[in-house]
């Protein structure tokens, strides 16, 4: 992942915005946190990732049963 980054990176470095940047940063963080989500299968160990991340145990609890999905 890290030459495609740079890569990226290296390309968008020569405009004077820097919102493609942001805007490629933002979906990136977006698709990884999807995928770690949906590697934690039970709402259970959801929870208990997220109490491990620093996230107090009310919120883990509701944040690992939400409906909304990964996205």
């Amino acid at each position: 992942m890290n030459p495609l980054l740079r890569g990226w990176m290296n390309y968008f470095s020569l405009t004077q915005s820097r919102r493609p940047i942001e805007e490629l940063d933002f979906w990136l963080r977006r698709r990884l946190r999807s995928i770690v989500w949906r590697q934690w299968k039970r709402p259970r160990t959801r929870e208990a990732k997220l109490r491990a991340h620093g996230l107090d145990a009310q919120r883990a609890w509701k944040s690992s049963v939400n409906g909304r999905g990964p996205w």
